[in-house]
């Protein structure tokens, strides 16, 4: 037993070693079967997925396949000739489309390279090349149901060659597989009544195949919706698959109670799906999605912590700092819900540290809230006032976030939406004060503090459109943020602000007018 352990412990050791140039070949290969397989697929909806053997399961395979023994403990020779060293898998909607897509390999794996493996012709002899075994397939499994199992060898650029494993499945036979791993594959339990339990697992399986008969149908319908209506539905889906995935993970690794987190996914689908115009694209977003996610091995509590926001280390522009660092706070706090999104975004994101997830994250938010620019026509190029109006809608908007802090902010079914609308409509009533300042009224009353009144008066815009007060707390830093200023008299009247904090009170939205200057008493003064 002790040669066992230690031929484990040393397999698992070379794999972490090779864990990094793994991932990359990973990736290559992924590459090659999107442009060399499936774009050569005459449906939708296919995916490639790739792993790297985990491991846990590799320690368990060496035990039940008594790899120690066969070679003779050579863990280095072992991990080299690792069938499934890479696990692949081409993911379709159907069943039918499983044979299609095996047909579809054979068609473009035409030229003999040896007894076993075949290569796609004008790649034969060239390196990032995947070469396959599509014989005596699809092949029987202990479970009764037929499985399409290739081999396959990756020649990389680095010399290296790399076993591969790729399986053709559609969606219920994956959800059958996971279904059948998670009750049974290294279940070491006893089964009590082993018939019923195939009984019931071939229940399963016709249910799932009525499911199929029932997605083919539906794609059938699909095929007679319009582009845009397939987009949204495809939008749906992937939260829906999202919520699928990681609803019973956040619940064992985060806070284990039910809480309503769609909106989580809702925004994640609303940012990755933001400049997707068309179905193909679409799919690319689905694809790299899900294979980062297959890709990720952490999904665990770890996920969930943070280091401290870095402000010495942000790339974000000064005007977006507030949003970094509010942002920040969120992800040290209580608040599961962002604390839940910025731990997925992390994950899809793919970046190391907390401050470049923040500013990543902080500029994609931001893209929701940049649509102002229709206010502006040719003749107003060139004013000076028209980049103070710009940072001032930008900077009054991450303020107004500032204090809200709730993720619903960004989402455009939900808040986002009325905010560009309305602040459009407001933006137009005030332009032409900020557009036809003089320089030397800017230089006379300093551009920050004339950016200081627009950005609080666009703040205020939007918590009364979002909230339905607003807090003394509130207040107060708009009445610091103005009180100073001699130019606040443009939009506000500050003794009007004075008196309601006097008052100790929060103010109702119909109050919110008399913050600001009447039209009649500006144009007096």
């Amino acid at each position: 037993m002790k040669q066992l352990n230690e031929f484990i412990t040393l397999s698992k050791q070379e794999l972490e070693k090779r864990r990094s140039s793994l991932d990359e070949i990973n990736k290559k290969i992924t590459s090659f079967l999107d442009e060399n397989l499936v774009k050569q697929i005459s449906f939708q909806n296919v995916m490639v997925q790739g792993r790297v053997k985990g491991s846990t399961s590799l320690s368990e395979k060496i035990v039940r396949k008594r790899y120690a023994d066969r070679y003779e403990n050579d863990h280095k020779r072992f991990i080299s000739e690792l069938p499934d060293i890479i696990g692949l898998r081409v993911v379709c909607l159907l069943l039918e489309q499983e044979k299609i897509i095996y047909s579809t390999i054979i068609s473009i794996f035409t030229e003999q390279v040896d007894e076993k493996y075949y290569s796609i012709p004008e790649l034969k002899g060239s390196t990032d090349n995947l070469l396959v075994d599509h014989s005596n397939q699809p092949e029987p499994q202990k479970n009764g149901k037929p499985i399409f199992r290739l081999s396959c060898k990756w020649l990389d650029s680095s010399g290296e060659e790399v076993l591969v494993e790729l399986q053709i499945k559609s969606l219920i036979n994956m959800f059958w597989g996971e279904v059948e791993h998670m009750l049974f594959y290294k279940n070491y339990t006893y089964m009590i009544g082993s018939d019923f339990y195939k009984e019931m697992m071939n229940s399963i399986y016709k249910s799932l195949e009525a499911v199929d008969s029932e997605l083919q149908l539906m794609s059938q319908q699909l095929a007679e919706r319009t582009s845009e209506e397939q987009l949204d539905e495809m939008k749906q889906m992937f939260a829906k698959l999202m919520y699928n995935m990681f609803s019973q993970k956040y619940r064992e690794e985060l806070i284990d109670i039910e809480v309503d987190l769609r909106e989580i996914y809702d925004l994640m689908v609303q940012i990755e799906f933001k400049n997707v115009p068309t179905l193909s694209r679409a799919q690319q977003v689905i694809n790299r999605l899900i294979t980062n996610t297959y890709n990720y091995h952490d999904f665990n509590n770890n996920l969930f912590e943070f280091d401290e926001y870095n402000l010495d280390e942000t790339i974000l522009k000064k005007e977006r700092r507030l949003l970094g660092l509010t942002l920040g706070s969120l992800s040290q706090s209580n608040d599961v819900f962002w604390i839940s999104f910025i731990g997925l975004y992390k994950m899809f994101a793919q970046k190391s540290t907390i401050t470049e997830v923040i500013d990543t994250l902080s500029n994609e938010l931001m893209t929701f809230y940049s649509h102002f620019d229709a206010i502006f026509t040719t003749e107003d190029e060139g004013k000076p006032g028209k980049p103070i109006i710009k940072e001032g809608i930008e900077v009054g908007i991450i303020h107004a976030f500032s204090h809200y802090r709730k993720l619903d902010f960004f989402l455009t079914n939900v808040h986002q939406q009325k905010i560009v609308v309305d602040i459009h409509k407001y933006l137009e009533e005030i332009k032409d004060r900020f557009l036809n300042l003089s320089k030397a009224e800017i230089d006379e009353h300093g551009e920050k503090a004339i950016i200081n009144v627009l950005e609080a008066a666009v703040s205020i815009k939007v918590m009364s459109i979002i909230e339905s007060k607003i807090k003394l707390e509130y207040l107060n830093d708009i009445y610091s943020m103005l009180r100073e200023k001699e130019f606040s008299g443009i939009i506000f009247d500050l003794s009007n602000i004075k008196k309601r904090i006097d008052l100790q009170k929060d103010l109702v939205i119909e109050e919110i007018e008399y913050l600001f200057v009447k039209e009649k008493k500006r144009e007096e003064e």
